[in-house]
């Protein structure tokens, strides 16, 4: 069974490539537009790691992260941030709220999907 991520961006084109770079490596993805779209689809899933934009219309990275943290079920699920911001007030927040990482875009697929196996005890392919 494949591990399941759980990727949140506004950017279309931002999703698309992170669903190729993931499936590739041997991961299933359900795709999120928003943090609001993102805790509906995380009802009944099997999502074993979410990787999240902080800069999203409705809801942001930051608050979705702080809504994650206040459900029992989901209180412990790994989040990677994968933006193009670098802000340290922002990264300090977000290890406040108990981010797993921090990634600028444009980022390195390999790197992504190396955090993503070490978060999720995923191995590699072989």
């Amino acid at each position: 069974m494949k591990t399941t991520v759980l990727v949140v961006d506004d950017s279309i084109l931002i999703r698309r490539h992170l669903r190729i770079t993931l499936e590739a490596a041997g991961f299933s993805v359900i795709e999120a537009v928003t943090g609001r779209d993102a805790m509906g689809k995380l009802e009944g899933s099997d999502v074993a790691l979410a990787i999240c934009d902080i800069n999203m219309p409705d809801v942001s990275g930051l608050s979705f992260l702080e809504s994650l943290r206040k459900v029992e079920l989901w209180k412990a699920l790994p989040v990677i941030f994968l933006t193009a911001e670098a802000d340290p007030t922002l990264i300090a927040e977000a290890k406040r709220l108990a981010a797993s990482a921090w990634l600028v875009k444009p980022f390195e697929p390999k790197r992504l999907v190396d955090a993503a196996r070490r978060l999720t005890g995923t191995p590699a392919q072989t």
